[in-house]
């Protein structure tokens, strides 16, 4: 939870090696937790590119938290559901994702 102190670790680490994607992962987690959305955003863009089809719901799940961050309901209500069409049935990720969803249509935050 220190992410002031990860954020120029992870900005290095994706300077140096801009193919891992787990450092970019993690670097859209903490920019997201810093409160800086438009950058979180554009990390989790690259990675909804970047990640294979079958774990493209990691990018649309952070993109979906970007939206609803901004009070964009019905756009991160969009990205959870194509994103629970990728994800494994049944997985902790789609249980998670499903009660999101619900929050979110029920005019949680």
């Amino acid at each position: 939870r220190r992410y002031s102190e990860a954020l120029a670790p992870l900005e290095q680490l994706v300077k140096l090696d801009p193919d891992n994607l787990a450092a970019l992962m993690n670097r859209a987690i903490t920019h997201f937790n810093l409160g800086e959305l438009d950058a979180a955003q554009r990390d989790y863009e690259t990675l909804q590119k970047r990640l294979p089809q079958s774990d493209s719901y990691k990018a649309l799940y952070g993109l979906a938290e970007v939206a609803a961050q901004r009070k964009q309901m019905p756009e991160a209500i969009r990205l959870y559901e194509v994103g629970l069409k990728s994800t494994p049935p049944g997985s902790p990720n789609a249980r998670w994702a499903g009660e999101r969803l619900r929050q979110l249509k029920a005019g949680g935050k």
